[in-house]
């Protein structure tokens, strides 16, 4: 078996636009995979693979953060009209805590 070989183009992209990303923002594998988990920035690149592997690594660096922007943004915006109508403040405060750590990331 040639071990050169991309056995899936898609993990490949994944893998290589996670890794420069990390690079871009300075996070940590961990903060990445929190924010994924959130905003499901890996979905993202697999449903996009047509358009994003013909783009070029600066090119879909500038799409996603593009969309970090907008999702974080709509996240920290339902995250702050729950915890006005919730009567228990405890929950929302820490999950709008967590999102307050990539709030600086896209200025």
């Amino acid at each position: 078996m040639c071990m050169n070989k991309v056995l899936n183009p898609i993990v490949y992209l994944q893998v290589h636009i996670y890794r420069e990303f990390i690079k871009r923002h300075n996070l940590s594998i961990n903060e990445f995979l929190a924010l994924d988990e959130k905003i499901h920035l890996l979905d993202l690149l697999r449903e996009g693979y047509e358009p994003f592997h013909l783009t070029g690594t600066e090119g879909v660096l500038e799409e996603i953060d593009e969309y970090c922007k907008e999702h974080l943004a709509e996240i920290q915006k339902s995250f702050s009209d729950n915890s006005a109508t919730m009567s228990t403040q405890t929950n929302s405060n820490a999950t709008v805590k967590k999102m307050r750590g990539f709030e600086n990331l896209f200025p």
